[in-house]
């Protein structure tokens, strides 16, 4: 729990106060050869401490719609990120840009429901949501867990819960899994 609390703050730094385009722009990056297309990946350099990174990010195959004051269409995006100076510990976080995620309360935990392909729901524990400008965003207390799904899968489903908006199924669909090397 303090990695993922230690990290949270560099991932928002990363994403950079979110923007249409969830690779961020405060950082030097390269996109690597031969990675799978459905993700977008970039390996950069910490400007704090001068270590590199890695990031996927993939954005929904669908719109949502929450209620005033988020209304209008957005696709959520998933951040995937690997950190030398956290020796390479995997982050994921699910991000919005308008609109506050309120992850339900399961056994005195905040969780978010995942299911990979046409396997079984799973759930995963998250941080408390943070808030940012008119956007949210959830990490994921066991990142590895995820990216090993989700190295094998081609459909990632998840169902976010909105404070006063319900629950909406978010669909990351790609041509294959997040590549085998992050």
């Amino acid at each position: 729990m303090k990695n993922i609390l230690t990290i949270l703050p560099l991932v928002f730094v990363l994403i950079g106060c979110v923007t249409n385009d969830p690779i961020p722009k405060n950082v030097s990056y390269v996109i690597p050869k031969g990675m799978s297309s459905g993700y977008k990946y970039s390996i950069g350099t910490d400007k704090l401490t001068g270590t590199k990174f890695k990031m996927a990010t993939a954005r929904s195959d669908n719109s949502i719609q929450l209620s005033f004051p988020y209304q209008g269409a957005q696709k959520p995006y998933l951040a995937i990120s690997r950190f030398e100076r956290f020796k390479h510990k995997g982050s994921v976080s699910i991000n919005v840009d308008k609109g506050q995620i309120n992850p339900i309360i399961y056994n005195n935990m905040p969780v978010i429901h995942g299911r990979f392909d046409n396997e079984k729901p799973v759930a995963f524990m998250v941080s408390k949501a943070h808030t940012y400008g008119s956007g949210s965003t959830v990490t994921l207390v066991n990142g590895e867990k995820f990216i090993t799904y989700a190295k094998k899968v081609k459909k990632i489903i998840l169902e976010v819960p909105f404070y006063n908006d319900g629950t909406r199924v978010i669909t990351f669909t790609t041509k294959k899994g997040l590549d085998k090397d992050f």
